[in-house]
């Protein structure tokens, strides 16, 4: 998880980056352009926030995945009899939970949620 999360934040560099340069590049076009300094930042926010939404949407195909992989191990135990019923019951509906109990985007932003 170390590495893709220093992968998410390269990507999201590189992307501000080219976002930059595009921004700087001077244009051959001879046309007289109206957009203001206000149109540049509100374009550069658009880019942040789908920058922000591809970012959370791999992050939560990631738990996705985790949430699959614990309840396989979970099933892996209980056909081995390694674990007791009472307790394989009790830990498949806390797993069921975690889906629940996710934050969202719009929860994140409360500390005492986090």
């Amino acid at each position: 998880m170390f590495t893709r999360t220093n992968s998410l934040i390269a990507l999201f560099i590189t992307g501000l980056c080219l976002l930059n340069l595009r921004c700087t590049e001077k244009k051959s076009d001879t046309r007289q352009t109206t957009f203001t300094e206000a149109d540049s930042v509100t374009e550069v926010l658009l880019d942040l926030q789908d920058s922000i939404l591809i970012t959370w949407n791999l992050m939560i195909k990631d738990d996705n995945y985790k949430i699959k992989a614990m309840k396989g191990l979970l099933h892996e135990l209980e056909v081995v009899n390694e674990v007791d019923p009472g307790e394989a019951k009790a830990l498949q509906k806390r797993i069921d939970q975690l889906t629940k109990i996710r934050y969202t985007p719009k929860t994140i932003e409360y500390e005492n949620v986090v």
